[in-house]
């Protein structure tokens, strides 16, 4: 699987890319890929300069200068669906080649298994993410009426930050889960299909 660059799809992974000599043989037979991540149209950010794409490869691999650990979701989302994929494009070219179906519509089929399934790997993740930092949910909690009393609860009981989201399993209200603050990272999420020689939008 080959790791997608920055440009007009930032931040993509290629689901099916010479995985084998069956699929090399479908990519010679359509010109065409399916790359999965965040494309340009859904780059930006209502809350700064820095793109979803950039937020996403720095949660991929971490980011040691910014102290921020390697909280992978793409790589494993789509790891999770290979075999999947590769049994769907195989009956897809069996269809194609029997005159009861096209590539297109299968590898559009397949894009969209691996869209949820990097979705899912960031609201789901195995394993658990790294856990949030204190002072970072803290700043999460301030912003909101019931994350400021939560923190006064937990003050009063002398219970700390780190013990009580260690225990604790979010529903979304108090926001302490890793990558889904405000939810445009994962709503970024998309695929394409690229035909060769053409570049993703």
């Amino acid at each position: 699987m080959a790791e997608g660059g920055e440009g007009k799809f930032g931040g993509v992974e290629k689901i099916v890319d010479r995985v084998n000599e069956f699929l090399e043989r479908v990519h010679e037979l359509t010109g065409t890929d399916v790359l999965v991540g965040v494309p340009e149209s859904k780059n930006h950010r209502k809350d700064g300069p820095v793109t979803n794409s950039q937020i996403a490869r720095i949660h991929e691999f971490g980011s040691p200068a910014q102290n921020i650990p390697a909280r992978p979701f793409l790589r494993p989302g789509l790891k999770a669906v290979r075999e999947k994929a590769v049994e769907m494009l195989k009956e897809g070219a069996k269809q194609a080649l029997e005159g009861k179906g096209n590539m297109e519509a299968t590898m559009t089929k397949v894009g969209i298994l691996a869209r949820n399934s990097v979705i899912n790997a960031i609201t789901d993740p195995a394993p658990p993410f790294a856990p949030l930092k204190p002072a970072t949910i803290r700043a999460r909690l301030r912003r909101t009426a019931a994350g400021r009393r939560k923190i006064k609860q937990l003050r009063a009981k002398g219970q700390s930050l780190e013990s009580w989201a260690s225990q604790t399993s979010d529903d979304g209200t108090m926001n302490i889960r890793p990558l889904l603050d405000t939810l445009q990272l994962r709503a970024a999420i998309s695929f394409v299909l690229v035909k060769e020689g053409e570049r993703a939008e």
